[in-house]
Order: C-alpha cells, then sequence, then structure tokens
C-alpha cells in the first residue's frame, strides 16, 4: 500500500471515532454549563490537569517509548508490554500513597476533597493513556478507532444519566469519566492485543528496560513541557484571578478543541507512518508534501473557527461562561502552531532522538511561564492565551529550524507561511476590537486572502497525492 494511502486511510479510521467524541464534547457543553458552575467546572479542571502531568512523570512516559519500540518489527514486543505496564502499575500506587498522605495532612484541600474521585480518574484515565499507544505500536489502529467510538458513547450515556437523571453535579460528571476511560482501555486490552504478549515469566529483560526508558525520560520532559504549555496558564489564572476566572478560561478552550481534534488525530497517524517511511533526502517529496497540505488546512480551519467564535460561543456556553469567546482566537492559533510543531516532530522519532523533542518542548514550557506571569498581571485571562500563543510558536519555530538537520525543508515556503499566519493574529485582534457586524466584512476577506496565497500549489499536491494513490492502490 502507498505511503499516502495508507496514512488517509489511518487518519480516516482514527477521525471517524475522534470526530465522534469531539462532535459528543460540543453537544455536552450546553449541559455542563447549565448543570455546573464556574468554580464547580474549574476544580474538575484542575484535577484533570494536575492527573495529566502526573502520569507521565511518575509512568517515566513509558507508554511513549512503548509506541516507538513496538513499531519496529524485531523489537522484543512481550518485554515492551511487559515493563510499561508495570511502570503505569507502579504509579499508581505512588498516587495512593500521595493521596492518603494528602488526605491525613489536608495540604492540598481541593485534592483531599475529591481524594477517591481523583484516585480512580487517574488509574483509568493512566490505563486509557497506556492501552492507546500499546495498541498503537502493534498497529491495530481499527481497534484504536472503535475504541475512540466506545469512549464516545460512554461519555454521552454516561453524563445524561448521572448529571440529568440522578442530579449527582460535579461527582457525577467525575464518575462518567472514569467509567468512560477504564470500560475503553479494557476494550483496548483484548481487541488490540495486550493480553497476548504478557507471559507468566516474570523476568525483565535489562537491556530493553534500559533502551526503553532511556528514550522515554526525554519524552517525559516533552510531556510535562506541553502540559506547563497548556494547563500553567489555569493555575495561574486560578492563583490570581480566582477559581471561576479559570472556569471560564478553561471553557474557552472546548472550541479549540475542534483544531485539537485534526491535530490529535493527524498526529496518531503520522507517528506511525513517519517511522516506516522516513527518508532523510525526501527524495519523493512526501514529507514536504504532507506538512504543506496539513500546513494550509490548519491555518484554513482556524482562519473559519475564528470568524465563527462568538457565534459558537453564544450558542454552546451558558450564562456567564459565554465571555469565555474572547480567548479563543489566540488559542486557536497556538493549537496550529502545536500541531506543525507536532509534524515536525515525527521526524526527531524517526531518528529516535527523543531529547530533542523534550528540549525544544522545554523552550517553550519556560517562554510560556514568564509570559503567564507577566502577561495576567496586566490583562488577566487573555494574557494567559497570548501566553500560550507565544510559547507555541517558539516550539515550533525551533523545530523547525533543528529538523533541517535530518530532513530536507527547502521547498517549504516559510516566508508566504507567516504571512498566513500574522493575518490570523489579525483576525483575532479585529474581533476583540471590533463589536460591531462589519468586523466579519474584514474576518472573510482576510479568510480570501490566506486561501488566494496557497490555493494553487495545495491543489496541485492534492492531485499528486490522488494520483499515487490511484496508481499505487
Amino acid at each position: 500500500m502507498g505511503k499516502y494511502k495508507s496514512l488517509l486511510k489511518n487518519i480516516s479510521i482514527l477521525t471517524i471515532s475522534n470526530f465522534g467524541s469531539k462532535i459528543l464534547a460540543f453537544l455536552l457543553l450546553p449541559l455542563y454549563t447549565s448543570v455546573l458552575s464556574t468554580e464547580e467546572y474549574g476544580d474538575y479542571d484542575v484535577i484533570y490537569t494536575t492527573i495529566t502531568l502526573l502520569a507521565p512523570i511518575l509512568t517515566v512516559n513509558i507508554a511513549e517509548g512503548a509506541l516507538r519500540f513496538l513499531l519496529e518489527k524485531e523489537s522484543k514486543k512481550n518485554q515492551i508490554i511487559k515493563i510499561t505496564l508495570l511502570f503505569n502499575i507502579f504509579s499508581v500506587i505512588v498516587v495512593a500513597f500521595m493521596l492518603a498522605f494528602n488526605y491525613f495532612f489536608r495540604i492540598i484541600p481541593i485534592f483531599y476533597n475529591y481524594s477517591l474521585l481523583f484516585f480512580f480518574l487517574y488509574l483509568s484515565f493512566s490505563f486509557y493513556q497506556t492501552e492507546q499507544n500499546i495498541t498503537r505500536g502493534l498497529d491495530k489502529i481499527k481497534q484504536v478507532g472503535i475504541g475512540g467510538l466506545i469512549n464516545s458513547l460512554l461519555v454521552l450515556i454516561l453524563n445524561i444519566v448521572f448529571l440529568i437523571y440522578l442530579k449527582m453535579g460535579i461527582e457525577g460528571f467525575f464518575i462518567a469519566n472514569i467509567l468512560s476511560y477504564f470500560v475503553t482501555a479494557i476494550y483496548l486490552f483484548f481487541a488490540g492485543g495486550t493480553f497476548k504478549h504478557i507471559e507468566r515469566d516474570t523476568t525483565i529483560d535489562k537491556s530493553a528496560r534500559k533502551d526503553l526508558v532511556s528514550y522515554s525520560r526525554p519524552m517525559m520532559l516533552n510531556s510535562i513541557s506541553w502540559w506547563i504549555n497548556s494547563a500553567s496558564d489555569r493555575y495561574l489564572v486560578t492563583l490570581l484571578c480566582g477559581a471561576a476566572a479559570n472556569g471560564i478560561y478553561s471553557m474557552s478552550y472546548k472550541i479549540p478543541t475542534i483544531l485539537t481534534m485534526f491535530q490529535s488525530i493527524f498526529n496518531q497517524a503520522w507517528t506511525i507512518s513517519s517511522v516506516k517511511t522516513y527518508d532523510k533526502d525526501d527524495k519523493d517529496n512526501y514529507f514536504t508534501n504532507i506538512y504543506k497540505v496539513y500546513n494550509f488546512l490548519l491555518t484554513i480551519v482556524c482562519s473559519l473557527i475564528i470568524i465563527f467564535s462568538k457565534p459558537l460561543a453564544s450558542l454552546l456556553f451558558k450564562n456567564e461562561f459565554f465571555t469565555a469567546w474572547e480567548y479563543m482566537p489566540f488559542l486557536l492559533i497556538a493549537v496550529v502552531f502545536s500541531s506543525l510543531a507536532g509534524v515536525l516532530s515525527g521526524v526527531f522519532v524517526s531518528v529516535k532522538n527523543s531529547r530533542l523533542i523534550g528540549f525544544t518542548s522545554l523552550i517553550g514550557a519556560i517562554i510560556n511561564v514568564i509570559f503567564n506571569i507577566i502577561l495576567i498581571n496586566i490583562i488577566g485571562p487573555i494574557g494567559a492565551a497570548i501566553a500560550t500563543l507565544i510559547s507555541s510558536f517558539s516550539i515550533w519555530a525551533v523545530r523547525f529550524k533543528k529538523a533541517e538537520k535530518y530532513i530536507r525543508l527547502n521547498s517549504i515556503n516559510l516566508l508566504r507561511d507567516c504571512v498566513s499566519y500574522v493575518l490570523l493574529v489579525v483576525q483575532g485582534i479585529l474581533l476583540l476590537c471590533v463589536s460591531n457586524w462589519h468586523v466579519y466584512l474584514f474576518e472573510m476577506a482576510i479568510l480570501f486572502v490566506i486561501v488566494s496565497i496557497y490555493f494553487g500549489e495545495t491543489t496541485v499536491l492534492f492531485r499528486k497525492a490522488l494520483k499515487r494513490i490511484r496508481r499505487k492502490g
């Protein structure tokens, strides 16, 4: 199967599963914002973002390493899976001790109030993330797609049951997410074939563990840095502006998840494709063609969502949550840069240079924290959104420069791309500064300009890709 066709097949399968979950997330927004208070949603968001930080630290992000090594045909799959699951079990035990310690000494009140829910959410989330990576590493993309659909269906049913019928409030919201993660993880464990690779022999191959941990440690730094980019702003908004302000700010991330959905789907498929098809000279322009088309699609979709962000917010956000639209344009543009940085990281994954991935992410994290502290103090929560944009841009810029060492990027028109990014920023500023309907005329004009500067080349690339798919299919 041709490289383009294989990539498109994987993207198609993952799109079906992920699209369902994102659509459901939007459909459920009015439910969340009408049933939960801004403080309650802010509390859940802090706990969830804390879990997404703890998981890669306590497991040394071993699941990312498992994905990369399982993709190799000659890898010791049984050993890799066993080591990965043991690290995951160890992390759960550590979390249990941490929560017990906090429960008795009441160091962090929010974790004390939700101790059991915190533990089970961590257990289900970490197990789910681990199984997703193992299943992808075993190249069972179809099963990953089905798992996504199962998760989406469970989220819908359980939230309706716990929030509407049983009226359990924030506790019901926790339980719905815990059960959806846990059931999906069990499905992936059996359908993805993990159970087939679990041996009764308890011996661990020290060489395999050393290689896996050596690769995973820098990826842990990468995950922590990305967590800082996406979550530190919420902690600082909570600290400097209050939990209610964080609840609104956290809600502003919901519409940018449209772009995040594209990023997640593409990166899952791209990691597999980039490892299998890596070519330093990029003789058939496979990498650059994919990068160009992806950049074009991201930029156009981002521009469209910026234009309609305020109407979408009025439709989806209830009560005081509506003001979340003000932060969305900058968060949307930030997703564009983080997505492109993810494409470039595929090159580093292919050559197993995980240290470079971690290093570039660390640069972005430091920039994020510095600008968060400065801008939130000056202009409030919107400063956090701008800091996230600056950070994501920095990561993309450094990775683009570093990637030139491993693959040819000469055919990418960087100047034109930067012009389109500036136009996106102009769109966001106009939406904030102009309150009458005339702003939409300017917004549409900018979208037309962006489409125009990409249209010719992108049309040619699409045609070439389709020809290759038909010829090799």
